[in-house]
């Protein structure tokens, strides 16, 4: 039961980033939205994983939904208002392949992770250090793009 309410709290602020996002349909950087996006799913990611409390959890992972949504969906907004039409297909496809085609490598990584860390740190512990190194890996990413490509943020 408290799995299912969790990703529901998610899943709310996923319709509230998306809704957010409609009402944004005329903010020109979209670049600021992918960065800002990606800066507070990673923060949010590694509070999530820092609560032992089921409050805290409920109440962070709405940011978790709702930043990634705002980011994945700018993002591909960016990518097809701005890619020339002969090859936006192809870079579609190589934008797809990374994010649904690394997510079961994602996903076997963080679950190696969880198991080397819980060997370590104990049972209770794998899990929530791999959720905080996902974050740490997102947020230093985020900062890295920030700070090596400013123009990023100024995409329309």
């Amino acid at each position: 039961e408290g799995q299912g309410l969790l990703l529901s709290a998610a899943a709310f602020g996923s319709l509230i980033g998306a809704l957010t996002l409609a009402s944004l349909s005329n903010f020109k950087r979209k670049g600021q939205l992918v960065t800002v996006g990606a800066l507070v799913f990673a923060t949010a990611l590694i509070l999530f994983s820092l609560s032992r409390s089921f409050l805290l959890s409920a109440l962070v992972l709405p940011f978790v939904g709702g930043a990634l949504l705002m980011s994945n969906s700018s993002v591909q907004t960016l990518i097809q208002t701005n890619v020339p039409d002969a090859l936006r297909g192809r870079v579609m496809s190589v934008y797809m392949i990374m994010f649904r085609g690394m997510q079961p490598f994602a996903g076997l990584f963080g679950g190696t992770m969880a198991s080397v860390f819980a060997s370590i740190y104990g049972p209770s512990n794998g899990a929530p250090f791999a959720v905080m190194l996902g974050g740490a890996f997102c947020l230093l990413f985020a900062l890295g793009v920030i700070w090596r490509v400013p123009g990023v943020r100024k995409l329309e």
